[in-house]
């Protein structure tokens, strides 16, 4: 009874200055909204695990001008196939490459989708398994195999209506029938070839927007993912890399991707999918960390002169009899009153940044 009546009398004399509280509300509201935010967006970038099998070994090859380690690009497919059969460093590699389809066929309308082009054993070496269905086995991997697919879990519901009949049913990819022999799972992404990708089919040597002449004269449109040996570092993997990579400019010297102002660069999965965004998020944690202290200082001086304000309210209680320890809480439960308000605001802006962001 006693809090209810300290809820009830707190309540009112906030609405008695309503300006304060919106002060007080708007001020601690946008700190906690941003640290929120902030982190929220910082721990799915930064701190939380891949969600594939010990993404810590998982790597990515590409081709790096020697001195600007920022200018990347593929590698061809000769060179890839080079260092994926010399390499000493890696239990399995895997090439991938960016697609895209025109799907048509079933009730829905016709629509361009993001597709991957990947190696065999590439859901293997992540240590992902489809929902439904399997993934690409080697023989489909190669020149005059079957045309197969895995699909993404939105794909499948949007266009096949998510019926587990759908595997082994054909899907129309420009044109051309392809069986499908998976369905990822809805979480299922790999950022290195764009947010959301619905379609995965082998053969990266069959690249829609390359013919077989650019193929074989060293085309660069490859990114290669390996997974450590244990015991191997990156540093070690690397070394190893710039070795195959200088016997293949020896081999190769007529070729474009046999520059030797280039090297191929083995860089830790995480390290390249967050490499734009890992000073500025560090930066912004920081930053936003400062904003809330600041504002919960700001809010205590507020507080403070509010409190100053009230001498005489607070002599007149205690010459009526109220003690020490039920002023202290009534003081205490128009904080908390603020505190829970300014939180529930700051959770909706929250909301609000992290999808904006």
């Amino acid at each position: 009874m006693i809090v209810w009546q300290d809820l009830r009398f707190a309540v009112r004399m906030l609405a008695k200055n309503p300006a304060f509280g919106v002060v007080a509300v708007g001020t601690l509201a946008l700190g906690i909204g941003a640290n929120t935010a902030i982190f929220t967006v910082t721990n799915a970038v930064l701190l939380r695990p891949l969600a594939y099998s010990d993404p810590g070994r998982l790597t990515v090859l590409s081709s790096t001008a020697v001195h600007d380690r920022s200018d990347t690009r593929g590698f061809s497919w000769g060179q890839y196939n080079l260092l994926h059969d010399r390499n000493h460093s890696f239990s399995g590699m895997s090439a991938v490459a960016t697609e895209a389809f025109n799907v048509t066929g079933s009730d829905a309308e016709p629509e361009q989708d993001p597709a991957g082009r990947v190696s065999d054993d590439f859901f293997g070496l992540l240590g992902v398994r489809p929902r439904l269905g399997r993934g690409f086995l080697p023989e489909e991997d190669r020149a005059g195999g079957q045309a197969v697919a895995v699909i993404s879990n939105s794909l499948w519901l949007r266009r096949l209506g998510g019926q587990p009949g759908a595997l082994g049913e054909n899907i129309t990819l420009d044109g051309r029938s392809y069986k499908i022999i998976g369905i990822l799972a809805p979480e299922f992404e790999f950022p290195l070839l764009g947010p959301k990708v619905d379609i995965w089919v082998p053969r990266v040597f069959e690249a829609n927007y390359l013919t077989p002449k650019q193929v074989a004269a060293g085309a660069g449109y490859l990114t290669g993912v390996a997974r450590l040996r244990p015991g191997v570092t990156q540093e070690q993997a690397e070394a190893e890399m710039a070795v195959l990579n200088r016997e293949y400019q020896r081999d190769n010297p007529q070729k474009p991707d046999a520059d030797p102002k280039r090297t191929v660069d083995a860089v830790l999965l995480r390290d390249r999918l967050v490499a734009n965004v890992r000073t500025a998020l560090l930066v912004l944690l920081g930053a936003v960390g400062l904003v809330l202290l600041i504002a919960c200082a700001n809010v205590a001086s507020l507080l403070m002169a509010r409190a100053l304000g009230r001498r005489k309210e607070i002599a007149i209680r205690a010459a009526l009899g109220a003690g020490r320890r039920s002023i202290v809480r009534q003081l205490l439960t128009e904080s908390l009153v603020l505190s829970v308000v300014s939180g529930a605001v700051g959770l909706l802006l929250a909301w609000w940044a992290t999808h904006a962001l």
